[in-house]
């Protein structure tokens, strides 16, 4: 099973575009979103897909909730999800808090931590659990703009960077 992740789109249309027709075009329907949408009228482009969106330190916006809701589900925005995909055991997380983030990590129930907020890819094994930072979509530090593609079968990454 391949899963789409993307992070800190705020609200760059064009780059979502992007992302979504490389997802599309790879047959993926679930899409983990580590947070920083920023406005809900910008989850219209997700329509069709299943999405988990973390709560990001810029969401703000009230209509986030009820917008992600209506749309993919009751529960699918929120601060931590915690999912079993294709046997998996993943937390979504946006990673602004350095505590949770800890926490998530020394607790090794999870085969995959998956995070934003540090507009900064990253793959790494830490304690046992693989942490995934798929970059940013949008203001990327110091990187190009990037999202991810991971194959939870086989643990294989691929990384789409965005010139």
């Amino acid at each position: 099973m391949k899963i789409g992740l993307v992070s800190d789109t705020h609200n760059d249309q064009r780059n979502i575009k992007r992302a979504l027709t490389r997802f599309r075009q790879e047959g993926i329907t679930i899409v983990l979103h580590a947070g920083d949408v920023t406005r809900a009228s910008i989850l219209r482009l997700f329509d069709g897909l299943s999405l988990y969106i973390a709560r990001g330190n810029m969401d703000r916006d009230p209509g986030l909730r009820p917008v992600a809701e209506s749309m993919f589900g009751l529960g699918r925005f929120k601060g931590l999800h915690q999912l079993t995909l294709d046997g998996a055991h993943i937390a979504l997380t946006h990673g602004d808090s350095y505590q949770e983030y800890q926490q998530l990590i020394e607790s090794q129930v999870y085969d995959y931590l998956i995070r934003g907020h540090t507009h900064r890819r990253r793959d790494e094994m830490i304690e046992g659990t693989r942490v995934i930072n798929p970059g940013a979509l949008k203001n990327p530090r110091w990187q190009s703009a990037s999202f991810a593609i991971l194959n939870i079968a086989t643990g294989d990454l691929a990384w789409v960077k965005l010139p």
